[in-house]
Formats: C-alpha cells, sequence, structure tokens
C-alpha cells in the first residue's frame, strides 16, 4: 500500500491540535483533524508524519535520511522548510534545536559562555540568507533523489511563504490562545489546497 510522508517543523506535525493542547480541549469539533491526516484520508493511503515541534532543518534532513530505505516506489512525500534561522546544538548528548525565542529558556545546563555563545551566533549570523540558500540547495538534492527512487509525488513547501495570511489558533480564539500556529480550520484549508494542487489531476 502507498504511504504518505511528511516531514517538518510544528506546522507539519500540528503543535496545539492534539489532546492535551488548550487548543485542542476547548475548541475541537468531532472530525477536526491536522492537514496530513486529512491528506491521507484524501488519497486512502496510509500517513507517516514526521513532523516535529521546534524542528531545524537539519533535524528535518536527518528524519529523512533515517527513514530513508522505508520510503518506497509510489509513495508521496511532502517536506515542509521550516525557517533556516533555527540551528541544533548539542547538549547532554542530544541535540536541542534553537529558535527565535533561546534568549528566555534559562533551563537548559548550559554555562553563561555558552548561553551567551548561543545567543550571539543566533543574533548576528543565523538570519543570513546564505544560510536559506544553503538549505534549499539540500533539499532540492534530496527531491532530486526521491524522485529517481520513484516516489510517485514529492513536495517542497516552505513554511515562511506557503502559511502566510491562514487563520492561526489565536486567530480562531480572539486571541484567547496565544500561539501562532494553525487552527483546525487552516488544517483543512492546507490539506485540501495541496490535494487541489497536486493531486486533483493525476488521480483522475
Amino acid at each position: 500500500m502507498n504511504k504518505l510522508w511528511t516531514f517538518g517543523d510544528s506546522n507539519t506535525a500540528g503543535h496545539g491540535c492534539h489532546k492535551h493542547d488548550e487548543y485542542y480541549e476547548n475548541y475541537y469539533k468531532f472530525g477536526d483533524k491536522i492537514w496530513p491526516e486529512w491528506l491521507s484520508e484524501k488519497l486512502n493511503v496510509e500517513l507517516k508524519n514526521f513532523g516535529k515541534n521546534g524542528s531545524s532543518n537539519d533535524t528535518i534532513i536527518d528524519t529523512i535520511i533515517e527513514k530513508w530505505e522505508e520510503i518506497k516506489e509510489n509513495d508521496y512525500i511532502f517536506i515542509g522548510m521550516t525557517h533556516p534561522h533555527r540551528f541544533d546544538v548539542p547538549i547532554d548528548n542530544q541535540f536541542e534545536s534553537i529558535f527565535h525565542d533561546f534568549a528566555k529558556n534559562k533551563t537548559l545546563p548550559l554555562s553563561m559562555d555558552e548561553f551567551e555563545t548561543i545567543i550571539n551566533f543566533q543574533y548576528y549570523f543565523a538570519d543570513n540568507i546564505l544560510y536559506k540558500v544553503r538549505y534549499r540547495k539540500r533539499f532540492d538534492w534530496i527531491k532530486k533523489q526521491l524522485i529517481s527512487k520513484k516516489c510517485k509525488i514529492v513536495i517542497l513547501w516552505d513554511v515562511q511563504i506557503d502559511l502566510k495570511n491562514f487563520e492561526t489558533i489565536n486567530d480562531a480564539t480572539n486571541g484567547e490562545i496565544v500561539d501562532y500556529h494553525l487552527s483546525f480550520k487552516s488544517h483543512k484549508l492546507l490539506s485540501n489546497i495541496f490535494y487541489k494542487k497536486y493531486f486533483e489531476k493525476c488521480l483522475i
């Protein structure tokens, strides 16, 4: 059976839209799903969702590599590229993703010098356009390899570009829950956009 593989950050993981999340507990309506679930249902295929909150592009690429042998001919692949200013730092024998509000995080076991080094790198270098160009090259190469593997559809999409003007959880709750991830309504809309753009014609 063909599979739908989804890789990405919190926008693929469905941040805020799972049991025990405040938004889910107070606003969930029967049938609400995140976009990978909607899309796999439309395609009638098994879903393998490897979206992870806070992922850097390095983590996303690592995950694709780890799952490479499991991805088969005629599978569908969606890769959501995240913010290029995220990067990973080895802490306690594992990588921790560093993103925009890391300066607020005082809980990790770091010396003041280590903490300031991360903040300074993030401030001075992490947003440089060269990182975006580098990651795009890497993802384009991965896409070519997946196509040569005879995956049926391989899609690269960019959270910074493709999620503009979508309703967020903050919007859906009128500011009650300050969370700028996709609302349930937007998850359904995004799945419909992906289906119409990439599948509707080829599946007729």
